[in-house]
C-alpha cells in the first residue's frame, strides 16, 4: 500500500533527525526541545517584588536565571555584556565589587578569585543566563523555588536594602499626599475612507478515490475587517459547494467604549447592514437579519461590574484561547504547571456556552466546552442603558447570502431594550418587541447578592401567552454552579417559535463547572442537565472530566437523552501520552443503549520533523464506514501565522482519501504590498505595532538622530510579553481583545544597557478589529548617582536620601547603609535637589545636583546638619 510506505518514510525521517545532546559541560541550546521556560515572580524574604523572570530549566533539572533582569530586581548595579559573557559592577553597596568572565570561567568578588565551569553560563536572546547555584555562590544568596506558585523567594547572607527601601516608600506614601496615577496617552486607530482589511482565510479541499470513482470538493471562507466610508466594515465570503450557494455578508458601523458617539445619545456602538442580533431573553436566541442597531451598552470586556474567572489545566506552556461562538474572548498561556486563567470574562445574560481551545507546544489541539451563567455587565446605580434594533430577519444585502448559514424566517422585527441601575449591584430591565403584528413585552430584575447572581425575567405576548424565568449562579471555591427554570403557557411557545421552544411549557437548566486546586494532579469536571417538558418531554445530560499530571492528559465526555425513546448515550475518551520525542494520541468513541458500544477508535503517534512541522501517523476505525479500518498520515503546522494540515487515509478496501486545510491571517496595512502575516483570528481581534527607539534629544518623539532598538521587550498590563522588537526596532502584538483598554510599556528588564530607562510610563491602547494601533515608546540614557552622607545621624536613626525634581516631587529614594552610602539609579537628566531625611521626614542635609545624560556621578557627598 503506497500510503503506508509514505508514512513509514516520514517516520524514519523523523527518527533520523539529530537530537540536541544534553552535555553536562554546556548550557541548554536555544533550540533545545527539552528546555522549559519558567516564568516566576521574584520575592525577597517573602516581600514580593514587581518583577517576573523568564528562567530556563534544562533536562537535567538545572535552572538558569537571566542575570541582567535578576540584578535589576535585587538592586545590583551590574553592567552585563551577554555576547562577551562578562559582567562587572557591585552588589549591595559600591564597595562590594564583582567581576565575572564566563568565557574563562572565573569571577573575582571582594578581591578573591574563584574558578567555575564555563558551561554554567550562556548567551540567549541577548541575555546572559547563569546557573542559579553559581549566582548563589558569588552573590551570597539562597533560593527557595516554589514552582507550584511560580515564585522564587530570595534571601541573602548580607542584608540587601530592598526591605528598608520598601518600608521607606510606604512611610512616604503615608506622609505625602496620595499620588495620582499618571495620565497616560490613549492611542487609537482613526477611521479612514478605506483601508486594506485584515483577513482570516480558511481553505479546505478533499479528494476521494474509491473503486476508481473520483470525488472532490473544496470550500473557501474569508472573514475581513477594515475601514470603509469612515466606518468599520466587516466582510464575509463563503464559497458555494454543491447544493449550497455562496454566502456574502457586509456590516458597517462604529464603536466607542467611552460612549461619546451621536451627541446626547452617548452611543457606544451603531451598525447597519447584515446584523447578528443578540439574544433577547425568553424571546429568541441570536438571529441573522438585514437592518440597523444603536446602543450604549458597554462593549464586551470594556465594563463589567463583576467579571467572571475561567481557569483550568492544559499541557504546560500551551496557548489557550476562549471563544463564545466564533468570537474570540481572550488568549492566555498556561504556566509551567499547566494552569491557565482568564481573569475577566465578559458574559451575556443567561447560560454562556464557551469553547476552550488549547494549542500545546507540540502543536496538538484540544478543545473542551464550558458553560457559565452570567449577566455581569449591568449598569451602575442611576445609570441607564438602551439598545434599539430594526431588522428584517432572514434577509441580507446579497441575494441568497443567508440561506447556507441560517434558517431564520422572513419577518420584520423592531426591538427595544432598556436597563436602569439600582443600588447594591442590582438593575431593572425591560424589553419591547413588535414582529408581524404581534407584540411582546418583557421585564426583569437582576442582582448580585452575597456573591450570587440571580435574575427574574417575564414576557407577555399580545395573544395572551406568557413566560417567566428565574435563575441563580454562584461560585463555590473553584466550582461554578448555575440553575435556571423557565415556565410558559402553551400559546406562548407557538408565537413565532420564541426561545422557549415550540410547545414547550417548562425548561430547567443545571450547570456545574469546576477544577481541582492540585498542581500535581489537576482535575476538571462539568455537568449540564436540561429538562424539557411539553408534548414530547425529554432530559438532556452532558458530563465531562479531564486532567493529567503535566505530561499525560486525559478527557472523557458523555451525552445522553432520556425520554420516551429507548435509552441511548454516546461518549468520547481521549488520552495523550509522551513517548520520548514523540507524542501518543488515543481516542475511543463508545455508546450505550441503542447506540453501538464500540463506535470509533484512533491510535496515532505524533513527532516533530523540523522546527515548525510535525508528522502524525496511525490507524483509524469507524463502525459507520463500509471499510471501517484506515491507515492515516498527517503533516501539519500550527505555529506562527500559518496553520496547515495535509491528511492522507488508505482504507482496507484500497480507497484513498486526501484533504488539505489551510488557515492564515493577514493584517491590513495602508497599502496592499505592506500587508503582514499574522495568526488566524486577525479579523476578529485587535493588533498593536510598537516601535522602540533611543531618544537622544529627549524630545519624546522619534526624529532625526534617534536610533531604533532591537531585542527590547514589552509589558502588557504589567505582565511581560514573549515578543521582542526585531532588527528594525519594531514588534507586533496580535489577537488582543477588541475595544478593551490595555497598558503597554517597555520592559526595562530587557534593556542591554543598565543606564537605559523607559522615557515614559507607557500608553493606553484600545485595539479594534481590522486596524493596527501604532505606538512609539522611547528609551533614554539615564544617570547613576553615588554619594556618602558624612556626620552622625540624629538619634542614630535610619536615614533616607531623596532626589526631588523641579516640581517638588520625590523622584527617587535610597536608604543609607551603615557607612552612610546611598545610590540612585535610572535617573533622568535634569536639575534635582538631593535631600537627606530622618525617619520623621525632617531634613538633615541638602544640596543641588545637575544630572547629565548617561553620567555616573560618584562625588555627590554632603554633610549632615539639621535643616530648619
Amino acid at each position: 500500500m503506497p500510503l503506508l510506505g509514505v508514512v513509514a518514510s516520514l517516520a524514519l525521517a523523523a527518527s533520523a533527525i539529530p537530537q540536541n545532546p544534553q552535555n553536562g559541560g554546556s548550557g541548554p541550546k536555544s533550540d533545545d526541545s527539552n528546555v522549559e521556560l519558567l516564568l516566576v515572580d521574584v520575592l525577597y524574604d517573602h516581600l514580593r517584588l514587581d518583577t517576573a523572570l523568564a528562567a530556563l530549566q534544562d533536562g537535567h533539572g538545572r535552572r538558569f536565571l537571566p542575570l541582567r533582569q535578576f540584578a535589576n530586581a535585587l538592586g545590583f548595579r551590574l553592567r552585563v555584556e551577554p555576547q562577551k559573557r562578562v559582567m562587572g559592577g557591585f552588589l549591595g553597596d559600591p564597595g562590594d565589587r564583582l567581576a565575572f568572565n564566563g568565557v574563562m570561567g572565573r569571577y573575582v568578588h571582594k578581591g578573591k578569585a574563584t574558578n567555575f565551569d564555563p558551561g554554567l553560563c550562556f548567551e540567549r536572546d541577548n541575555e546572559l543566563y547563569v546557573d542559579s547555584d553559581l549566582i548563589c555562590a558569588f552573590a551570597g544568596l539562597h533560593f527557595q523555588w516554589r514552582l507550584n506558585r511560580l515564585e522564587l523567594d530570595v534571601s541573602s547572607d548580607a542584608p540587601l536594602p530592598i526591605r528598608q527601601q520598601w518600608i521607606q516608600r510606604q512611610r512616604l506614601n503615608r506622609v505625602a499626599p496620595v499620588q495620582i496615577r499618571p495620565l497616560l496617552p490613549v492611542v487609537t486607530s482613526p477611521y479612514n475612507v478605506w483601508s486594506v482589511p485584515s483577513i482570516d482565510m480558511v481553505w479546505y479541499t478533499d479528494a476521494n478515490v474509491d473503486s476508481k470513482v473520483q470525488q472532490s470538493s473544496s470550500r473557501l471562507q474569508l472573514e475581513g475587517r477594515g475601514d470603509l466610508l469612515f466606518m468599520s466594515a466587516r466582510y464575509r465570503y463563503i464559497s458555494g459547494t454543491g447544493a449550497e450557494p455562496a454566502s456574502e455578508l457586509l456590516t458597517l458601523g462604529r464603536e466607542d467604549p467611552t460612549g461619546r458617539m451621536l451627541g446626547p445619545m452617548h452611543a457606544t456602538q451603531f451598525s447597519f447592514g447584515d446584523l447578528n442580533i443578540p439574544q433577547i431573553p425568553l424571546f429568541a436566541r441570536t438571529q441573522n437579519g438585514l437592518g440597523a442597531t444603536i446602543s450604549n451598552f458597554p462593549l464586551p470586556g470594556s465594563a463589567m461590574s463583576a467579571p467572571s474567572i475561567v481557569d483550568g489545566r492544559a499541557p504546560p506552556r500551551s496557548i489557550v484561547e476562549m471563544y463564545r461562538g466564533s468570537d474570540l474572548l481572550g488568549t492566555v498561556r498556561a504556566d509551567s504547571d499547566g494552569h491557565y486563567e482568564f481573569p475577566s470574562t465578559p458574559l451575556d445574560s443567561g447560560p454562556n456556552d464557551l469553547r476552550i481551545v488549547v494549542i500545546a507546544p507540540n502543536g496538538e489541539v484540544q478543545e473542551e466546552q464550558r458553560t457559565l451563567y452570567g449577566d455581569a455587565n449591568g449598569p451602575s446605580k442611576g445609570q441607564s442603558q438602551y439598545r434599539v434594533t430594526a431588522a428584517h430577519i432572514g434577509s441580507s444585502l446579497f441575494p441568497n447570502a443567508i440561506k447556507g448559514i441560517s434558517q431564520d424566517q422572513q419577518r420584520m422585527e423592531y426591538i427595544g431594550e432598556y436597563r436602569l441601575g439600582l443600588a447594591g449591584g442590582s438593575w431593572l430591565s425591560s424589553t419591547a418587541v413588535e414582529s408581524e403584528g404581534r407584540e411582546f413585552l418583557g421585564a426583569g430584575f437582576h442582582s448580585w447578592t452575597a456573591g450570587s447572581l440571580w435574575h427574574l425575567e417575564t414576557m407577555l405576548s399580545s395573544n395572551g401567552g406568557s413566560a417567566i424565568s428565574a435563575g441563580i449562579s454562584r461560585r463555590f471555591g473553584r466550582t461554578n454552579f448555575s440553575l435556571e427554570h423557565t415556565l410558559a403557557t402553551p400559546s406562548f411557545g407557538l408565537d413565532l417559535i420564541p426561545e422557549i421552544g415550540s410547545e414547550a411549557t417548562s425548561i430547567t437548566k443545571l450547570r456545574v463547572d469546576g477544577a481541582s486546586g492540585s498542581s500535581r494532579h489537576p482535575f476538571g469536571y462539568g455537568l449540564s442537565v436540561d429538562r424539557i417538558d411539553g408534548s414530547t418531554p425529554a432530559t438532556l445530560v452532558r458530563a465531562r472530566v479531564n486532567g493529567g499530571d503535566g505530561h499525560t492528559f486525559y478527557a472523557n465526555t458523555i451525552a445522553t437523552r432520556i425520554g420516551r425513546d429507548p435509552f441511548d448515550a454516546s461518549g468520547l475518551f481521549q488520552l495523550r501520552y509522551p513517548l520520548g520525542e514523540s507524542f501518543a494520541k488515543f481516542d475511543v468513541g463508545y455508546g450505550f443503549g441503542v447506540e453501538r458500544l464500540f463506535q470509533t477508535a484512533r491510535l496515532s503517534i505524533d513527532r516533530a520533523i523540523s522546527r515548525d512541522y510535525r508528522v502524525r501517523y496511525g490507524l483509524d476505525y469507524d463502525a459507520t464506514r463500509i471499510a471501517g479500518l484506515e491507515s492515516v498520515g498527517t503533516i501539519y503546522r500550527v505555529f506562527g501565522p500559518l496553520e496547515f494540515g495535509l491528511n492522507f487515509a488508505l482504507d482496507a478496501r484500497g480507497g484513498l482519501k486526501a484533504n488539505v486545510l489551510l488557515s492564515i491571517g493577514m493584517e491590513g496595512e495602508e497599502a496592499l504590498h505592506s500587508m503582514m502575516l499574522s495568526r488566524p483570528g486577525a479579523a476578529q481581534t485587535g493588533s498593536v505595532a510598537i516601535r522602540a527607539y533611543l531618544d537622544r534629544n529627549y524630545d519624546g518623539r522619534f526624529d532625526q538622530g534617534d536610533v531604533l532598538l532591537p531585542n527590547i521587550g514589552v509589558r502588557i498590563d504589567g505582565r511581560a510579553a514573549i515578543t521582542k522588537t526585531g532588527e528594525t526596532g519594531r514588534c507586533f502584538l496580535d489577537r488582543l481583545p477588541s475595544g478593551r483598554e490595555a497598558t503597554v510599556i517597555l520592559n526595562e528588564d530587557s534593556f542591554e544597557d543598565p543606564s537605559w530607562a523607559a522615557a515614559s510610563a507607557g500608553a493606553i491602547v484600545i485595539p479594534r478589529p481590522g486596524r493596527i494601533v501604532r505606538v512609539d515608546l522611547g528609551v533614554i540614557e539615564s544617570a547613576e548617582i553615588e554619594g556618602r552622607a558624612e556626620g552622625l545621624a540624629p538619634n542614630h536613626q535610619v536615614l533616607t536620601a531623596e532626589l526631588i525634581d523641579y516640581l517638588g516631587k520625590v523622584a527617587h529614594t535610597s536608604v543609607l547603609d551603615s557607612d552612610g552610602i546611598y545610590v540612585f539609579s535610572k535617573v533622568r537628566p535634569g536639575d534635582y535637589t538631593l535631600r537627606i531625611a530622618d525617619s520623621a521626614g525632617q531634613p538633615c542635609g541638602m544640596r543641588l545636583v545637575r544630572v547629565a545624560p548617561g553620567a555616573t556621578m560618584k562625588d555627590c557627598d554632603l554633610k549632615l546638619s539639621i535643616v530648619k
